[in-house]
């Protein structure tokens, strides 16, 4: 996939003629580094600026702070704003902290 984003003022969402496979989707995220893409239930992609210092500061302490939870009630997983989420309707999502039962 040859689209890549320059100069262009974000967030932006993409409507593409067919859903992005997950690899080519993976291809247009580090074609696009640094910033944050997601991709909706219906295929469109959300392109979203990165994560600046006083943003970055309020993810850090909501990662800790759940992470300190999720250890002490040590039934699941927490994960940080990098690891994306296939979710049951093809959307893929990157939240800030997330915690999953494992």
């Amino acid at each position: 996939m040859n689209l890549v984003l320059e100069h262009i003022e974000l967030p932006v969402r993409i409507r593409m003629e067919r859903q992005m496979t997950d690899d080519e989707l993976l291809e247009f995220c580090l074609a696009n580094e640094p910033a944050r893409v997601e991709r909706d239930a219906n295929g469109e992609l959300i392109v979203m600026s990165p994560n600046f210092s006083d943003g970055g500061a309020v993810e850090g302490d909501v990662y800790l702070e759940l992470g300190v939870w999720a250890r002490g009630d040590a039934r699941g997983k927490t994960f940080g704003p990098n690891a994306g989420f296939t979710l049951p309707d093809s959307s893929v999502r990157a939240p800030d902290a997330s915690w999953i039962a494992w």
